[in-house]
């Protein structure tokens, strides 16, 4: 670790994976211009109007505006501005924040490893029959119709369904997005299909569920949530 050119700033040479393993805290911090366009649209609202206008205030469950959003009137919107964000949204029409937040995390590399993003549409609008591969997964997949949306879920589904603690759980899901994790992997799959056996599932269940978790890149609930809001709110001041 050494003094990075501005003041405050450090510098590891180290990657990522080892600067995990010896338990420093890594925190990404994004700068996003989105925000700043957010910020001038207001300020020019007020210059000309007078109207102060308070985002976190609107009305989120303006119909007009997600009419906006549904025939991909997106261009210039956070997060769902590119071309599959509008092939995706025009199919899942979204109409609350807890779908915004749904089709953000649903245009992402690891959801299209898991069932896809057609497969969660299908499925959450009542089109087709769906079952759990196993019963232990309803309390992590219920709400995402048994796809794993977010990487949340890969943790609550190695408590579930085969008892690990939460930071075990969690580490679990580290595993999945390192480099080189053949044997780490191994290693998990060995527990995780030990602790299925202790709660009644058969391993050919059990490797299913785990194949799930290898999803390249996913997103925190949180964070969808996050940026659905933020989209929303473009497309507010858009309309």
């Amino acid at each position: 670790v050494q003094p990075g050119g501005m003041d405050g700033r450090y510098i590891c040479q180290w990657d990522r994976d080892s600067v995990n393993d010896a338990d420093f805290v890594k925190i990404d911090l994004l700068a996003l211009g989105a925000l700043s366009q957010m910020q001038e649209a207001l300020q020019l609202i007020e210059e000309h109007s007078g109207e102060f206008i308070d985002l976190s205030r609107i009305r989120f469950d303006d119909m007009d505006v997600y009419k906006t959003i549904h025939q991909a009137d997106t261009i210039g919107i956070f997060q769902i501005e590119s071309a599959a964000q509008m092939q995706t949204v025009v199919r899942l029409q979204p109409v609350t924040l807890q779908e915004m937040a749904y089709q953000v995390a649903a245009v992402r590399p690891g959801v299209g490893i898991n069932y896809g993003i057609s497969q969660f549409i299908e499925r959450y609008r009542g089109r087709v029959d769906w079952d759990y591969d196993h019963p232990l997964e309803e309390h992590a997949l219920r709400r995402t119709k048994g796809v794993i949306l977010y990487q949340d879920q890969v943790n609550e589904l190695a408590v579930s369904v085969a008892g690990f603690r939460y930071k075990d759980g969690d580490e679990l899901r580290r595993a999945f997005s390192r480099k080189n994790n053949d044997r780490l992997l191994r290693a998990y799959w060995d527990k995780f299909r030990q602790g299925a056996a202790e709660k009644g599932v058969t391993k050919e269940v059990a490797r299913k569920i785990f194949r799930k978790f290898s999803g390249q890149y996913m997103f925190p609930e949180s964070h969808a949530y996050a940026f659905g809001i933020t989209a929303y709110q473009m497309s507010w001041l858009k309309f």
